[in-house]
């Protein structure tokens, strides 16, 4: 049975529906996407006022694959709320890019399910030009412990690779592709090379989802975005966006893409209000979210959304 749950979104009839479904149950052919974290920057948007909060982190399954998308603060407590078995299903994690807002909790994610046997396989971490040293120096940095509890720590290693815009996974019908955005410093906007970013696209029976990851208005997300069903969008709270989008420009690409379910994340605590209003008022009038930590999507032949905090059976 659908239950219909109260929630801000403003839908197009027909392409979205509130739903309660059962999170860690994902259908044959669906994805499932869970906001393990959506706060923005160091102070993950000040739940409190000395809270840091959960940073920006974001969960994509299918089946029995998992996929995730940056690990911010909180990512490792995340997971495990929803069920410590899932430490061994999340070995393969795609960074955006290389601010510590986004892989802070690599270590936690790594060092920890892999010293209490949560998982028993390598993990894997992809990003651009950084990643591979950082996470040489992550097995590193933690190389005593492992070898403290007389635990080798090859069996369980972090193995990092760079990576550049295409495909970067392909198996079972499931396509994962890396795009280009801009994140370079707002005082050194000729500086892509050095400052790279990416968003992603994950492609499975004709469904889709795609990450924006931090950036500015970006053409390249726009095309890599065609025909997405739910596209996640970072969005800035100032009018001047520096290196990030604003509601206005967000707004923009969400016209110009047309996904069914248009979703913020990577936001301010507080500002969730707002972001409709503003975004209404730059005239989206498609279905849109304002991302919540711990929101789970579904895709499927409708997209579903249950809310953080409500449960399957209503309670």
């Amino acid at each position: 049975m659908t239950i219909a749950i109260a929630i801000p979104v403003h839908a197009q009839e027909g392409s979205v529906r509130a739903t309660q479904v059962d999170a860690r149950v994902i259908g044959e052919g669906l994805i499932q996407v869970t906001l393990l974290g959506v706060g923005g920057g160091p102070h993950a948007g000040e739940r409190g006022k000395d809270a840091l909060g959960i940073n920006y982190s974001t969960l994509v399954e299918i089946e029995d694959v998992a996929f995730l998308f940056d690990a911010g603060r909180g990512a490792a407590e995340q997971i495990a709320s929803i069920g410590k078995a899932n430490f061994q299903k999340v070995d393969k994690l795609y960074l955006t890019h290389l601010h510590s807002d986004h892989n802070i909790g690599l270590p936690d994610l790594w060092a920890t399910a892999a010293r209490t046997r949560l998982r028993t396989a390598p993990m894997q971490v992809f990003g651009p030009t950084g990643t591979k040293e950082m996470a040489e120096h992550i097995e590193a940095a933690f190389e005593y412990s492992f070898r403290y509890s007389a635990r080798p720590s090859a069996p369980l290693a972090l193995i990092g690779k760079d990576i550049q815009q295409g495909v970067v996974y392909q198996q079972g019908g499931i396509t994962v592709t890396a795009f280009d955005v801009d994140h370079t410093p707002p005082a050194n906007p000729d500086m892509h090379d050095q400052f790279p970013a990416l968003g992603f696209r994950v492609d499975y029976n004709d469904r889709s989802v795609v990450i924006s990851g931090d950036t500015r208005f970006s053409e390249n997300l726009i095309k890599h975005s065609e025909g997405v069903d739910v596209l996640i969008h970072e969005v800035t709270e100032s009018e001047n966006a520096g290196h990030h989008t604003t509601r206005v420009e967000a707004a923009q690409v969400f016209n110009r893409v047309a996904p069914k379910l248009a979703v913020y994340s990577h936001i301010l605590h507080g500002i969730e209000q707002q972001l409709t209003r503003d975004t209404r008022e730059a005239e989206y009038t498609g279905a849109l979210l304002v991302g919540k930590d711990m929101d789970v999507i579904t895709i499927g032949d409708e997209v579903t959304i249950m809310r953080a905090g409500d449960t399957p059976n209503g309670g």
